[in-house]
Parts: C-alpha cells; structure tokens; sequence
C-alpha cells in the first residue's frame, strides 16, 4: 500500500545520530542524503541488504524554523525479524534518548 513515510524534524543531524543508532538492531540503514541547493535536507533509511534501485521506506526531512507537532492517534511501528530484535530496538532507542512509552511487546 506505501511506498514510503517521511516525517519533518527541525535538526537532521540530531535526528540522523538517533535514528541510525534506534534502527541499526533492526537492519536499517542511511540509505540516501540529500542536500538541495534550496537547502532542504532529507535522509532515507532501507535495509542494508536493499537494492540500490529501492526507495527508501522511511524519511526524515528537515523543517527548519517549522513547528512540528505530531498528529493524535499516530503510531509509527517498525517491523523486527524476532522479538530479540523488538527488544534491542527499544534498548537502542533509550540509549539513543528515546522516551520509553511502555515496555516492547506485541500489539
């Protein structure tokens, strides 16, 4: 059904060192930069083992000087091969900085 989710964050490199840290448990990679001559940046993560032709699944665009706010009700969820991966994933999170919002588990 999608092809791929981008979400606006106000400081790419902040977000950069905390999503490459969070997703590397789960195969995840900076797949792609960019960096526009209008000065937008983005970052496209994939599975290490994707083609280069793939799209990117998930983006990180940056809104410089833009409120960002999340909508209610939205859950972004990441798929993990195994629960120990679910488990590492959360653990590389908090590390990252992440908040916990409830223990790893499934939903």
């Amino acid at each position: 059904m999608f092809d791929h989710i981008s979400i606006g964050v106000t400081d790419l490199d902040r977000s950069l060192t905390f999503y490459e840290r969070a997703l590397a448990p789960l195969g995840y990679v900076t797949a792609v930069l960019y960096n526009e001559p209008t000065g937008t940046r983005s970052a496209g993560f994939g599975r290490a083992t994707a083609a280069p032709e793939d799209t990117p699944p998930f983006w990180l665009e940056e809104r410089k000087g833009a409120a960002i706010a999340c909508p209610a009700g939205t859950n972004l969820c990441f798929k993990a091969a195994e629960r120990a991966g679910v488990h590492a994933f959360h653990a590389a999170g908090l590390a990252a900085g992440g908040a916990c919002n409830g223990a790893p588990g499934p939903r």
